[in-house]
């Protein structure tokens, strides 16, 4: 059938009106994505986790930079520590060690780390922050034989209970909570990183870990690797201080028979330690979840850190 002028003008109006409707809806969708992505870098933090790498011998470890996230700095210097660069010639170099407890996690401003704190409090001295997440005795005994112990005199490393059993599983590819590479977009890591635990059917969409070599033997191994790395830090440091954290369920249990085994396993070491559950107890208000510390929760182990230092050591 032959179009007419008028049918053929009412279709080219339709197709104008579509295409300008179609138009408006993309750069309202535009402004809105934008407008997502500003809230999600500026109010929320996200858009710049701190990276780290995947490592052979340490399983993995920061890369050096400085982040803002979640308001917070988080600042890692070339040897993958929270602190500040190595100085020229301090007087003195102290060392603390140990998993996200003392790192922080991204919620802890690096000037409210118990780290900075005795280090802004010691003239003249520099205190190196090894820590990272999930780390456990072997991650530490590896990183120290990989960078050395920096000409410390003072080791304070800090356990948990879990750490009887924390081995490196050296994963090819790590999960979620471990990122490699900085996202596209702050979208892109909301939903990848948080979306799964409100929403299961996005579970997909994180990054999961794979090439995993799971440990073997944890029961006889992790106490072991345990014993073997503070007899390593012995060896290195004149003088090293465990000290021993409590999760907040055990602030409010009876003692349990995996935290008298771990105290039982750095007593027989013969290594000075300080079981922090006294100082803790009925403080459940300085976790943010079920282990970590929140700033003032830091300020306890700050001080625990400057009575020690003032202490002659105790063997």
């Amino acid at each position: 059938m032959k179009m007419t002028g008028k049918s053929h003008d009412f279709r080219y109006m339709i197709s104008r009106r579509v295409l300008s409707r179609t138009m408006k809806l993309l750069a309202y969708c535009s402004v809105m994505l934008l407008a997502v992505e500003v809230f999600a870098r500026l109010v929320l933090g996200l858009g710049d986790p701190p990276l780290v790498r995947v490592d052979s011998n340490i399983e993995y470890r920061a890369l050096p930079g400085e982040y803002k996230r979640f308001g917070n700095r988080v600042s890692y210097n070339t040897k993958s520590m929270r602190s500040r660069p190595i100085p020229q010639n301090p007087e003195r170099h102290i060392l603390i060690a140990g998993d996200s407890v003392l790192n922080g996690t991204s919620f802890v401003d690096h000037a409210d780390l118990a780290s900075t704190a005795l280090d802004d409090s010691l003239p003249g001295t520099w205190v190196g922050n090894v820590s990272e997440g999930s780390w456990g005795p072997e991650n530490l005994s590896n990183y120290f034989q990989e960078f050395g112990w920096f000409q410390a005199d003072t080791l304070f490393v800090v356990f948990s209970t879990h750490d009887l059993w924390d081995l490196p599983r050296y994963c090819t590819q790590l999960g979620p909570d471990f990122v490699t590479e900085r996202p596209l977009l702050a979208i892109v890591e909301s939903v990848r990183k948080y979306g799964p635990k409100f929403i299961p059917a996005l579970g997909g969409l994180a990054r999961q870990e794979s090439g995993c070599r799971e440990p073997q033997n944890i029961n006889v191994k992790g106490p072991r690797a345990l014993r073997a790395f503070i007899d390593e830090a012995r060896d290195h440091v004149d003088r090293v201080v465990v000290l021993l954290h409590p999760t907040r369920s055990e602030l409010s249990t009876p003692l349990q028979n995996d935290r008298r085994f771990l105290l039982s396993v750095i007593a027989a070491t013969g290594v000075e330690y300080v079981d922090m559950l006294p100082l803790l107890r009925g403080k459940e208000h300085l976790y943010f979840d079920t282990i970590h510390l929140t700033p003032e929760g830091q300020k306890e182990y700050f001080r625990a850190f400057q009575d020690l230092l003032r202490q002659p050591a105790n063997d």
